[in-house]
């Protein structure tokens, strides 16, 4: 039987960790050992059939690569579903990197920051090191395949998907309007923003939307931003700042998190729509989330966002706000044009199949190791 180690210590990271943890269960039945590298804070998430290292380091620290290299055990593949691999030797005979995007590289910055140029470091290794990459969109692809300089045909397109038994539409929706209202306290209609806050995500373009949404005279809406911003100190300042700046509409602009996929669901099925402004994607989960629960989405049309949701959603430019405002009041007073939407979107998601994801990971594990 082949071992394949993963680095594993994202588990617990909203996002990613999610992805991990769903391919790790869809592998479960093939011949292989699995060991995992992981910390304190992944013990409730692993199954019995892995088999834990356990570690003491954070991700993309100085102890990491101190470390790491030492802890990768005698194994026919080392993956790690992040950019931070190890530089020294391992004792893996191959090495394969997923990345999602390479954000440092493809975003443009006003001023270099010695985070940013390690991770650019660290990508670029991670990329020649490996003898798979893996990434999730082709606009990914092209970007790993200009910036790291390694062979097309060492990178590997394969997209996300959702799982259908949890991100699905409501045929009920009172059920998920009781809990949102008795937990959450919200009893108005909702516009949905989900992910983490960051300037490349500009959420404060849909503050902006908003706000002048309020003016324009529609109070009778809110705005919720569904993600981990409690518990973590960079994104805690970033919703204080956003309530600060937009005062006027604090009292209508709900943050909430972290919750668990159940729960998102209920947010996607009972929103007027996802609105997702990012400007700079290397996939676009929620999207398709929403798209996979009935939830009509309006999205910008940057990077490789309409490589996900294509005819699905509605498009607008994440620079332009009178232009988005224009779209959003229309789609806000046209009844018809939302469910058209929901249909659209529930049609795209289902070309999105987290078997068939899985299944392209294993003939790719297959070519390396030959199981």
């Amino acid at each position: 039987m082949k071992t394949i180690c993963v680095d594993a210590r994202i588990l617990p990271i909203f996002g990613m960790g999610s992805i991990l943890r769903q391919l790790l269960y869809l592998f479960r039945e093939q011949p292989i050992r699995w060991r995992a590298l992981v910390t304190r804070d992944c013990k409730d998430l692993l199954w019995d059939w892995v088999e834990p290292i356990w570690v003491d380091y954070r991700i993309n620290s100085i102890q990491e690569q101190i470390h790491l290299p030492f802890h990768v055990p005698v194994c026919d593949l080392f993956w790690s579903p992040n950019y931070n691999i190890p530089l020294l030797p391992t004792l893996a005979r191959k090495r394969m990197v997923t990345m999602h995007d390479i954000f440092c590289f493809t975003y443009p910055v006003k001023k270099l920051s010695l985070k940013l140029v390690c991770a650019k470091h660290l990508l670029k290794k991670a990329a020649r090191l490996s003898h798979a990459v893996i990434t999730s969109s082709a606009f990914s692809k092209q970007a790993i395949c200009k910036y790291t300089k390694v062979q097309e045909s060492k990178v590997r397109v394969i997209p996300l998907a959702v799982d259908t038994s949890v991100f699905l539409p409501s045929s009920d929706l009172t059920q998920a309007k009781q809990i949102l209202s008795e937990n959450y306290r919200l009893r108005k209609k909702f516009l949905l923003y989900v992910g983490r806050l960051a300037t490349h995500k500009n959420e404060k373009f849909l503050c902006k939307a908003f706000e002048r949404l309020h003016l324009l005279g529609c109070k009778d809406i809110d705005l919720v931003f569904v993600g981990k911003y409690q518990g973590c100190p960079e994104q805690q300042q970033l919703k204080q700042r956003l309530l600060t700046e937009f005062s006027t509409i604090k009292n209508h602009m709900h943050f909430i998190g972290p919750i668990s996929e159940k729960q998102l669901a209920y947010f996607y099925q009972t929103a007027e729509c996802l609105i997702f402004p990012s400007t700079h994607e290397g996939f676009g989960l929620p999207p398709l989330e929403a798209m996979s629960s009935g939830c009509p989405c309006i999205v910008s049309n940057a990077t490789s966002i309409p490589e996900v949701c294509k005819e699905g959603v509605l498009y607008f430019n994440p620079y332009d706000l009178e232009a988005f405002l224009s779209i959003l009041i229309n789609f806000l007073q046209s009844s018809k044009q939302k469910e058209e939407l929901k249909s659209k979107g529930l049609q795209q998601s289902q070309n999105f199949c987290w078997q068939q994801t899985a299944q392209q990971y294993l003939s790719i594990i297959d070519s390396l190791i030959t199981i």
